[in-house]
């Protein structure tokens, strides 16, 4: 039997690895798994797929051991993952009407993010989207050339959101338009954040410079003229982890 391997996800705590088994011509499917280290998450994503293969092929006989030595002997082509130190405190985000002037719906972080991928993965094939066309997506909305760049879990739900909303050419441009907007807003939220903010003193930036109330006025290159004030200012140290 043969396993093949793809990295999914990484951030400095959380990596999530695809495995698709294959046994001369039969193709049995993936799954996913997840773990502190590429190696952790791409064995318990080999335990599901061997447990599937198990109760859906009793004809095809397994045996423990035979399999850990098979798996092992695998040359796993994964990439290199791009972990950077990233945005991590959004549990802390503000709850007030800084962050409700967003598109944005935060949601509380799952130490699997499995479920969320497994997700992605299948509106993906509804989409009949291969990786190069993915990381086309990825590119323009987000300025990213693959999903494993994605270290910030509300930035992968509002992906999930956008991508499920894509029917045809024209709600694919949308996606890209919404995503682009929702991703920068919820990178000026992170900052207002980090900044030490309340929301008026965001409200107050946005009025004096923009003539606006709410980040959901401004353009794309106001948002992204607004995050560049923001970073302009000194951070707050009691806030910064």
């Amino acid at each position: 039997m043969f396993f093949d391997s793809d990295l999914c996800h990484a951030n400095e705590r959380l990596f999530i690895v695809k495995v698709r088994a294959f046994d001369n011509n039969t193709n049995y499917g993936s799954a996913l798994g997840e773990g502190s280290s590429v190696e952790e998450a791409e064995n318990r994503a080999i335990d599901k797929m061997l447990s599937r293969i198990r109760n859906e092929y009793p004809e095809h006989k397994l045996n423990n051991a035979s399999e850990k030595i098979v798996a092992k002997e695998i040359n796993i082509k994964t990439p290199k993952p791009d972990v950077k130190n990233s945005n991590n405190n959004l549990q802390n985000k503000q709850n007030d009407d800084t962050t409700k002037d967003t598109n944005s719906i935060m949601e509380e972080i799952p130490d699997d993010w499995s479920d969320a991928l497994t997700e992605i993965e299948a509106n993906i094939k509804r989409l009949g989207w291969n990786k190069n066309k993915e990381n086309e997506f990825l590119n323009q909305s987000l300025g990213i050339t693959n999903r494993t760049k994605i270290t910030d879990y509300n930035i992968m739900i509002m992906y999930l959101k956008t991508i499920k909303d894509i029917k045809n050419d024209s709600t694919y441009i949308d996606g890209i338009k919404n995503l682009k907007r929702d991703s920068l807003i919820e990178k000026s939220n992170i900052i207002i954040k980090q900044i030490g903010w309340t929301n008026q003193q965001a409200r107050s930036l946005l009025m004096e410079r923009f003539n606006v109330n709410t980040r959901n006025s401004l353009s794309t290159e106001d948002l992204n003229k607004f995050i560049d004030l923001l970073n302009n200012e000194p951070r707050d140290l009691t806030v910064i982890n």
